[in-house]
C-alpha cells in the first residue's frame, strides 16, 4: 500500500501537466523531500524484493531528481532505470527510451528543473 501511495505522489511531482505538478509540489515541504521520498520508494522495491517492478521506482527517482535540478542522482537512477528496463521491459519500451534521453543530457530532458 505504501508503494503505491509514494508512487502516485511522485507521478504527481513529475506530471508533465503543470497545474497537476504544483499541486503536488504544495504537500512537499521543500525540494529535498522529493528525494528522500523517491529513495524511499525504491528501498521499499528492494526490501519487498520486487526486482521486475523496481525499474519504475528508478525511474520516477530520476525524474524526480532532475525536476529539482540534482543532476548526479538523476544521472544515478537513470542509469539503474535502464539497466533494469531493458530486462523487464525491453529496449523498445517507451519509457525506457525517455529514462535514455535522460541518462544522456539531464539538462535538456523535459522533466529537468520543472520544480525549482
Amino acid at each position: 500500500m505504501e508503494i503505491n501511495k509514494l508512487t502516485k505522489m511522485l507521478m504527481q511531482v513529475v506530471s508533465q501537466n503543470e497545474t497537476e505538478r504544483k499541486k503536488a509540489m504544495r504537500d512537499v515541504r521543500d525540494t529535498r523531500d522529493v528525494l528522500e521520498i523517491a529513495e524511499l520508494l525504491i528501498s521499499l522495491y528492494e526490501q519487498e524484493r520486487l526486482w521486475a517492478s523496481v525499474a519504475d521506482g528508478y525511474r520516477l527517482a530520476a525524474l524526480c531528481a532532475a525536476s529539482v535540478g540534482n543532476n548526479w542522482r538523476a544521472v544515478k537512477w537513470a542509469m539503474r532505470a535502464v539497466e533494469t528496463g531493458l530486462i523487464h521491459d525491453g529496449p523498445g519500451d517507451e519509457e525506457v527510451g525517455d529514462v535514455r534521453r535522460l541518462l544522456v543530457n539531464p539538462r535538456e530532458h523535459w522533466s529537468w528543473a520543472v520544480n525549482v
